[in-house]
């Protein structure tokens, strides 16, 4: 399943593999995770 990086930068890089176009607080929620200190 191809995957695409997802519309905003962080410090890591984050992909998602959703078949839609992913919604604002879908995106938020991406951002939030991303930035937990866990992520690698």
């Amino acid at each position: 399943m191809p995957y695409s990086e997802v519309p905003f930068k962080t410090e890591k890089p984050v992909y998602s593999w959703a078949n839609h176009d992913l919604s604002h607080d879908e995106i938020q929620m991406a951002q939030n995770v991303a930035s937990l200190p866990f992520c690698v």
